[in-house]
């Protein structure tokens, strides 16, 4: 909901024990490289959504009787006139 640049995401990690968590290191999440693995998955996310999605409602009994995901979203970019 709120994108931002990835830049120094390892400071993040190294700040945030992904490490110590994950077993990451900190270096291997350089801006250049997270940004190919995301241009590598890029073609692949509705199927891994999906995926990860109904994995989850399977794992955890999820009750989506009453679910609804509306994913829509709308930008507008540019200079408008203002009406007064």
């Amino acid at each position: 909901m709120s994108p931002a640049p990835l830049v120094r995401v390892e400071d993040w990690a190294r700040c945030w024990a992904v490490e110590e968590v994950f077993g990451i290191e900190p270096g291997l999440l350089n801006d250049d490289r997270l940004a190919r693995a995301l241009d590598a998955i890029a073609p692949h996310l509705e199927h891994i959504a999906g995926t990860v999605g109904a994995r989850a409602i399977g794992e955890f009994g999820i009750d989506v009787a009453r679910m609804h995901w509306d994913v829509t979203s709308m930008s507008v970019h540019g200079a408008f006139p203002v009406e007064g």
